[in-house]
C-alpha cells in the first residue's frame, strides 16, 4: 500500500536541487518543507499545491468525509514552526487510520483522504500567487495542498 523506496519519494515528487548541504524543491512554488514525519515510520511527502473548488472532489472515489482541523489551530506554534506541521501530522495520522495513501488539507484545516487524487483543475502557480495560496503547506479557500504518505526506514 505505501512505497518503500526513499530514493523513488525524493526523485518522484519534483526536481530537486541537491548541493553538499541541503536537498530543496527546484520549483517556482516551492513547499516549505519536502517532508513531514508521521509518527516513527512514515513520512509525508508534498505532491504539490492544486486548484479545487466547487463540486470538484479531490478523491472522487471515497466516501471518507472531510475532518476539519481549523478549529485545533495553534497559531502562535504555526508562527514558529513556518508551516501548518501541526495540521499536516494531524491529517496524514487520520489518512493513516483510513488506510489511504494520500491526504490533502484545503483552507488551513481540512483534511480530506484517500486515493488516487483527482488534480485535473491544475496545480497553483506563481502566476496565481502560489507563496500566498499555499504557504504554510496547507493551501486555502480553493486551493489543496496534497501529500503522500510512504514508508520511513532506514538500512
Amino acid at each position: 500500500m505505501y512505497a518503500t523506496a526513499l530514493f523513488l519519494i525524493l526523485t518522484g515528487c519534483f526536481p530537486l536541487m541537491i548541493s553538499s548541504t541541503s536537498i530543496i524543491p527546484d520549483v517556482g512554488c516551492a513547499p516549505v518543507n519536502v517532508g513531514y514525519q508521521v509518527g516513527e515510520d512514515h513520512v509525508a511527502f508534498s505532491r504539490g499545491c492544486y486548484h479545487s473548488g466547487g463540486s470538484h472532489k479531490l478523491f472522487p472515489a471515497t466516501a471518507d468525509p472531510m475532518v476539519n482541523f481549523r478549529g485545533q489551530i495553534d497559531w502562535a506554534l504555526w508562527g514558529e514552526q513556518g508551516s501548518g506541521k501541526q495540521v499536516i501530522v494531524k491529517c496524514a495520522q487520520t489518512a493513516l487510520e483510513r488506510g489511504a495513501p494520500s491526504f490533502g488539507i484545503e483552507f488551513y484545516g481540512e483534511c480530506y483522504t484517500g486515493s488516487d487524487a483527482d488534480l485535473s483543475l491544475g496545480e497553483v502557480t506563481e502566476a496565481d500567487g502560489c507563496s500566498q495560496l499555499c504557504g504554510g503547506d496547507t493551501g486555502a479557500a480553493n486551493v489543496v495542498f496534497v501529500f503522500d504518505l510512504f514508508e520511513w526506514y532506514t538500512e
